[in-house]
C-alpha cells in the first residue's frame, strides 16, 4: 500500500514537544525557535487533519487523537532506532557545525593533528556563511556568535571578537599604504559581510565617518575579503584572530593596528543529549584542548 507520510522532523518535534510539554524547552532541546517548533506542529495538523494539542497560557496538553499519535510515533522511531542499529556497521560521523571563515583559517590547520591524536575517527563538517543558524538537530556541536553577555556555562569560549584592518604589507589598489585616518576615503573598503557594519562600528570607534561615496567591496564570507586584501584589492576590516598568522609572517599588515574589542565572540556549544555519540567525550576533550581558549 502506498502512503504519504508525514515530515520526519516533524514527528520528531512533536515526540519532544511531547516530553517537554513548553514551546520555549522543546525549541531549546531541538536547538530551534519556538516559531519553527509551532510550524512543525502545524504542518502535522494539516496533514493528519486534527489538533494534537491543547493550548492554554500555562502549559500544552495532548488530545485524544495526540496521545494516539504519540504511541504510534514512539513505535515508529523505536524501529527506526533498530533498522540504524541492524544495518550501521560503522560508527557514525561526529557532525560539527561551523562557520566557513573559522573552519577554513582555524579548524582546517588543526586537521592533521586530529588525525594524529585520533586514529580512525570520523568528523561531518558543515559551513555556513550565515550568522544565523537554522535547524541545528542533526548536529552534535556547533560554532555560533554570541553577545557576550549571553554565553552559558554550556558553551566554550573560542575568542572574544577584536575587529582590525588589514591589507597587503606594500601596496594597496596600487597605492602606498594610508599612514593616517583621513586617508581612509582614498582606498578601497573590504568588508566580509553583506551589510558593512564591522568597518562602521571600526570607524566609529575612532571618531571617524566612512564616505558612503567611498569604493567598497561587499563579500559574504570573511574569507574572501582577507583573499581581496592578500592580492592587495583593498583594507579588509576583520577578526584578528582569523588573519593572526597571517599578520605573524607578513602576508598581511594592519595600516592601523588599533584592533577594536567588541561586545561579541564565538563559541563551541555541545548540544543536550550529544554525549550519546560514542566518540562524543574524545572529540570535547579534543576540540577543548586545541580550539577553545579557556581549556
Amino acid at each position: 500500500m502506498i502512503i504519504r507520510p508525514p515530515n520526519i522532523q516533524s514527528l520528531q518535534t512533536f515526540l519532544v514537544l511531547s516530553e517537554c510539554s513548553s514551546f520555549t524547552a522543546a525549541a531549546e532541546r531541538l536547538h530551534l525557535t519556538q516559531s519553527a517548533v509551532s510550524r512543525q506542529i502545524q504542518l502535522l495538523e494539516e496533514h493528519y487533519g486534527v489538533t494534537l494539542f491543547k493550548r492554554s497560557a500555562r502549559k500544552i496538553e495532548l488530545t485524544a487523537e495526540g496521545v494516539g499519535l504519540l504511541h504510534s510515533a514512539e513505535l515508529i522511531f523505536r524501529e527506526l532506532g533498530n533498522v540504524e542499529k541492524r544495518y550501521s556497521k560503522k560508527i557514525r560521523p561526529f557532525r560539527l557545525k561551523i562557520y566557513a571563515s573559522l573552519a577554513m583559517r582555524l579548524f582546517i590547520p588543526l586537521l592533521n593533528q586530529f588525525a594524529a591524536d585520533n586514529p580512525g575517527m570520523s568528523l561531518a563538517v558543515e559551513t555556513e556563511t550565515d550568522l544565523i543558524y537554522g535547524d541545528l538537530a542533526q548536529y552534535d556541536a556547533f560554532v555560533s556568535y554570541k553577545d557576550a553577555a549571553a554565553i552559558t556555562q554550556e558553551d566554550w569560549l573560542l575568542f572574544a571578537e577584536s575587529l582590525i584592518p588589514v591589507c597587503h604589507p606594500q601596496s594597496v589598489c596600487a597605492k602606498p599604504l594610508p599612514t593616517r585616518l583621513e586617508q581612509l576615503p582614498d582606498y578601497t573598503l573590504l568588508h566580509g559581510s553583506m551589510n558593512g557594519m564591522d568597518w562602521e562600528r571600526w570607524s566609529l570607534s575612532k571618531n571617524l565617518w566612512l564616505d558612503p561615496s567611498q569604493a567598497q567591496i561587499f563579500f559574504n564570507l570573511d574569507e574572501l575579503a582577507i583573499e581581496a586584501a592578500l592580492q592587495g584589492a583593498g583594507i579588509a576590516m576583520t577578526d584578528q584572530r582569523l588573519v593572526q598568522g597571517l599578520l605573524e609572517d607578513g602576508s598581511l599588515c594592519s595600516p592601523f593596528p588599533s584592533a577594536l574589542q567588541t561586545d561579541n565572540a564565538y563559541v563551541l556549544t555541545f548540544k543536550k543529549g550529544g554525549d550519546a555519540h560514542p566518540n562524543a567525550a574524545v572529540v570535547k576533550r579534543w576540540l577543548q584542548q586545541h580550539l577553545c581558549a579557556d581549556h
